[in-house]
């Protein structure tokens, strides 16, 4: 990881951030419950791993069609003395920041905003729409099973909570492997 790559994801993930707080505020009455800010049951930790390991086992299949993490450029070919520091603060943000963000905003926001229309298209839009918004066509199916469940469980639910942890879970279990790969 490069600092820039830090510095711009953390403006861009801001910005998310600022924009979903920007529409919920202005068309949703309860704001906090528009974004998913409730409690939830433990059970829902449970469904969410479930969701995980699905992501993963199709993940690993698409793995047979080529390399969906070289495609998206993040791993780093290998380690780099004296970047422990950078790679930290990255983790931090793509362990945490970037899943509380995308959270907010395709599962908090999206879900909510959707539910007019019915459970398929409240859990699919912001499914497919996060799936494209990665970038890697190879990643699509991962990412929209990823997407889907996530969307799913925040409907359910009704918070998005379960939906942060498990995201934060999945990038962090990305992020260890590329590293590992790269020493």
């Amino acid at each position: 990881f490069e600092i820039e790559f830090v510095a711009a994801s953390i403006v861009i993930y801001s910005l998310l951030i600022l924009l979903t707080f920007g529409i919920a505020a202005g068309y949703m009455r309860d704001f906090k419950s528009a974004l998913g800010f409730r409690r939830f049951e433990a059970r829902w930790l449970g469904v969410a791993a479930g969701v995980i390991v699905a992501a993963f086992v199709v993940g690993a299949i698409m793995t047979a069609f080529g390399d969906p993490a070289e495609e998206q450029g993040l791993a780093p070919d290998r380690w780099e003395p004296g970047q422990g520091e950078v790679f930290a603060f990255a983790a931090i943000v793509v362990v945490l920041f970037v899943p509380f963000a995308e959270e907010l905003f395709f599962r908090g926001l999206g879900v909510s905003l959707l539910k007019f229309a019915g459970p398929v298209v409240a859990i699919s839009v912001p499914a497919v729409a996060f799936g494209l918004a990665h970038g890697i066509p190879l990643a699509l199916p991962t990412l929209i099973l990823l997407g889907g469940g996530l969307a799913w469980i925040r409907y359910r639910s009704a918070s998005v909570w379960p939906c942060f942890l498990a995201h934060a879970t999945w990038n962090g279990i990305a992020l260890a492997v590329a590293a590992g790969t790269s020493f």
